[in-house]
């Protein structure tokens, strides 16, 4: 009888030492999830630290990362892995290019080390803020704060309140000899869609009416940001991240999906019956962009990117040689991140972008057309996407913001093929 009583005692005192221990790890996966989602909206929030510091205080905000990391890894499950062991092979890959690249004298060192270093922690962060998600909702809600703080700075930027406290930036160039000034606030105007087009990624997930509203008034100060700032490639990206978004419920068959659809194509034609003229006379600069512009920049960045291919086949080139003539021939530094990523870390580098850039989003349409996922994990590799197609189109191989989307995205493939 004593015997049998010890055994229940124990098997008791085992049982509870495992509800302990699940608790615990339940405890510290939740943790973990705040945490990495803190770091996501962090990150979001670079730009915009910059804007508001004064000229003369230079504030590491990228710089920080990989202490912010080192600091969140100890404070989570430290068991836990931070990337896959293939991605920590390409993003080696990508370092050895930039670093073959400063040996050759081609890039600058401090920049090739520091630039890869918040690169990296970037999509590091992106990746694990996805795996180690316990509410996609609070995601959400992080989305759609930051990105309707920057569609209100923007606007208030733009229309001239107070200009001691939001300042605009005016760039001045030359096209063919002819000066041309653009606006810009907390980035340059063409970079600027990476702060806007988040919070319209959460129409692909059902919202309360207040959250809808939020939604609303970040697209609407988004869409008057970037008519007002002329840049073309944002309008069409802004535009895609609204309607593809809203578009997903409808392919998952969610429902009512196709009511929200309806309800919002109503409304659209409202507001062209009632009020296209004061549309048109709004967005006369913008048209005047794509209708009258000679589409000298247009051309320029498709030099840019065909570049790579003129190049690429020539083993000479698969070592980094830089940029300085690419320069001397157009007077320009390339418009196309896998050239100047090509160029600056030659044939390892551009390997490796491919894979963790290029390709993720792909394969993430793919699956989407395949109804793999759902909803968030489609909204996320939107926001690859409209990431790596901004890309195309910009010198920013190694900007933190594309890096940010595209570890969001890895991190989204990795859970579908774990499920599936």
């Amino acid at each position: 009888m004593t015997y049998v009583t010890l055994r229940q005692e124990n098997s008791e005192s085992v049982k509870s030492t495992e509800k302990h221990s699940n608790q615990k790890n339940i405890d510290l996966t939740n943790k973990a999830s705040y945490l990495w989602m803190l770091l996501f909206g962090w990150l979001m929030l670079d730009s915009m630290v910059i804007y508001f510091l004064p000229g003369k205080i230079l504030f590491p905000v990228n710089g920080l990362l990989p202490v912010l990391i080192v600091v969140v890894y100890f404070l989570q499950n430290k068991n836990k892995k931070l990337l896959p062991m293939s991605v920590l092979f390409w993003l080696l890959v990508l370092f050895i290019g930039y670093i073959s690249g400063a040996v050759l004298d081609v890039n600058p060192y401090g920049t090739a080390i520091k630039k890869n270093i918040t690169s990296i922690s970037a999509f590091i962060i992106g990746y694990n803020a996805i795996i180690k998600n316990t509410d996609y909702d609070k995601l959400l809600n992080v989305f759609i704060a930051v990105g309707l703080l920057y569609s209100v700075i923007c606007v208030l930027a733009l229309l001239g309140v107070s200009k001691s406290l939001f300042p605009v930036v005016y760039a001045y160039g030359f096209n063919e000899g002819v000066p041309i000034v653009r606006a810009e606030v907390t980035t340059d105007q063409n970079y600027q869609i990476y702060y806007l087009f988040p919070p319209m990624l959460a129409i692909a997930r059902k919202q309360s009416a207040l959250k809808y509203g939020l939604i609303l008034m970040a697209f609407v100060g988004a869409l008057y940001a970037v008519v007002q700032l002329q840049t073309r490639s944002g309008l069409i990206l802004l535009f895609l991240a609204a309607l593809i978004p809203l578009l997903i419920p409808v392919w998952y068959r969610v429902k009512f999906s196709v009511n929200r659809v309806w309800v919002i194509v109503v409304g659209i034609v409202l507001l062209l019956l009632f009020k296209l003229p004061a549309i048109i006379e709004f967005s006369s600069s913008m048209i005047s962009r794509f209708t009258n512009s000679d589409m000298g920049t247009f051309w320029g960045r498709v030099h840019s990117f065909t570049y790579l291919f003129e190049k690429v086949y020539n083993p000479v080139w698969w070592l980094p040689q830089g940029m300085g003539e690419f320069l001397k021939a157009t007077g320009n530094f390339p418009h196309s991140s896998s050239t100047v990523v090509f160029l600056q870390g030659g044939i390892l580098s551009l390997a490796a972008w491919v894979v963790l850039v290029f390709f993720p989003p792909i394969k993430g349409v793919y699956y989407i057309l395949k109804r793999k996922g759902d909803c968030f994990t489609s909204l996320i590799i939107v926001g690859g996407l409209i990431s790596m197609v901004a890309a195309m189109s910009l010198p920013a191989p190694l900007f933190e913001q594309v890096w940010l989307w595209l570890g969001a995205t890895s991190g989204v493939l990795y859970n579908i093929n774990k499920k599936n």
